[in-house]
């Protein structure tokens, strides 16, 4: 079965076939889907095409969370990036008053600290 695997010439499967990802027609997916999901869940996304164009990836649903959580990370670092290069610098009133909220958060946190040593 495997060796009739279908490496499509298609432009846009360049990047995947460099990337040595198995690719498959929708139709041979149909007939054997037990067979794909099991290497999927245990070795390598699986690009599906249809008319010779890339159009799903099947992977290991590990695999699929782990790239939405880099994924959200990535776009919260651009958020971020974003509002840094708009951001103005605090005024003298804004830094005292972090410092006091940071002075005040050491404090609790260092009473808090003796009271469980004092146990």
């Amino acid at each position: 079965m495997l060796e009739n695997q279908s490496k499509s010439a298609y432009s846009a499967l360049n990047f995947m076939e460099i990337l040595n990802m198995l690719t498959i027609p929708s139709q041979q997916l149909k007939k054997n889907f037990s067979e794909f999901a099991n290497i999927a869940k245990s070795s390598e996304p699986i690009v599906i095409t249809q008319y010779n164009r890339p159009t799903l990836v099947l992977s290991s649903y590990q695999d699929t969370m782990e790239l939405m959580r880099l994924a959200a990370k990535m776009r919260f670092i651009e958020r971020l990036d974003k509002q840094a290069r708009y951001a103005t610098e605090p005024t003298d009133q804004e830094m005292e008053a972090l410092n006091r909220l940071i002075e005040e958060e050491r404090e609790l946190v260092y009473q808090e600290n003796l009271k469980k040593n004092a146990k």
